[in-house]
């Protein structure tokens, strides 16, 4: 969930704002971070996210070029609108498989104002259903990559799951999410494989430069005691050492197989304090996560099932 490059090409917009208020971090990787994807045997990725913008249009094309000097696909962004639009295909054991990818938290990036300049493919519901349709036609398998939702839950919000309906509705086969930073529950409804988020997977500690930019430290540097520690986002004016916390350490690996009965497996994976990436074990976890994928299959009993949360812990804040 960020853009190739170095710190010439932030984005304006972003900076404007002194207070920043609601826009994050602006997150970017060194070029040389796109050896940890070869070394992952990452071949596809998507695009489609809300800091691929935090170095502008220049950070766009930038990014595309390191991926494409490096063979690895991707999908959800371009160099123009017509390019962002483009479906990704692969060919897996002789079937074909059609990647749509799509952001819905671009407006606060301000880009996107030109159809021949570098942008994201935003989410506009009825784009993606004629995507679905027009490519269900030409390819075996379709599946649908959004970055959506809301921000450190475990709870997909309720216009997430209307669209996961409309989506399986029209003919995905698959529907894998991101942007919450939580692991949400995975299920299959009528041969659709829905994974509303998957949660965070390579979202290592790192530092806050002023007022609110990314950058990430040498080992060495994370021993440094003097510099103050926070696990939120808050606006800087000296360099600060920001620790992903609880839930946010732990992620999912979606293994997808689709046949006569689609299936598939899920493998969590955790952060650990020495921020390397672990297979991981929580059973407690996976069962709330099960019986939370019992309920949100039915939209009106999960539209029940939130106001009832909301309420009991309005009624624990007011105790």
């Amino acid at each position: 969930e960020c853009a190739f490059g170095d710190c010439k090409n932030l984005n304006s917009y972003k900076l404007s704002d002194p207070n920043m208020a609601g826009y994050g971090c602006l997150i970017y990787a060194p070029d040389y971070c796109v050896k940890l994807l070869k070394k992952l045997n990452i071949n596809v990725v998507s695009l489609a996210n809300n800091h691929i913008g935090d170095l502008s249009e220049e950070g766009i094309s930038h990014t595309i070029d390191v991926l494409e000097s490096n063979n690895i696909l991707y999908v959800g962004a371009g160099k123009s609108k017509v390019d962002a639009q483009r479906p990704l295909v692969i060919t897996i054991n002789g079937k074909t498989i059609c990647f749509l990818a799509y952001c819905t938290a671009w407006k606060i990036m301000k880009v996107n104002s030109k159809l021949n300049e570098p942008q994201v493919n935003l989410m506009d519901e009825h784009e993606v259903i004629k995507q679905i349709i027009e490519n269900k036609g030409k390819y075996d398998y379709v599946i649908v990559l959004p970055h959506w939702g809301k921000e450190n839950t475990i709870f997909p919000q309720l216009k997430v799951m209307r669209l996961c309906k409309l989506i399986q509705k029209n003919g995905a086969d698959a529907i894998i999410g991101s942007h919450t930073h939580y692991l949400q529950p995975t299920y299959i409804s009528h041969g659709t494989i829905i994974s509303p988020s998957l949660g965070n997977f390579v979202f290592p500690d790192r530092y806050i430069d002023s007022p609110r930019i990314t950058v990430y430290p040498s080992e060495q540097e994370r021993d440094n005691t003097e510099i103050p520690v926070v696990d939120g986002f808050p606006i800087v004016s000296v360099l600060t050492y920001k620790q992903i916390k609880g839930k946010a350490r732990i992620g999912g690996i979606l293994q997808v197989k689709f046949a006569e009965i689609t299936e598939y497996k899920r493998q969590l994976t955790r952060l650990n304090n020495d921020n390397v990436i672990e297979l991981y074990v929580d059973s407690r976890l996976e069962r709330r996560l099960g019986r939370l994928a019992k309920i949100i299959k039915h939209y009106s009993i999960y539209k029940v099932y939130l106001c009832i949360i909301s309420y009991v812990k309005t009624y624990i804040k007011h105790e």
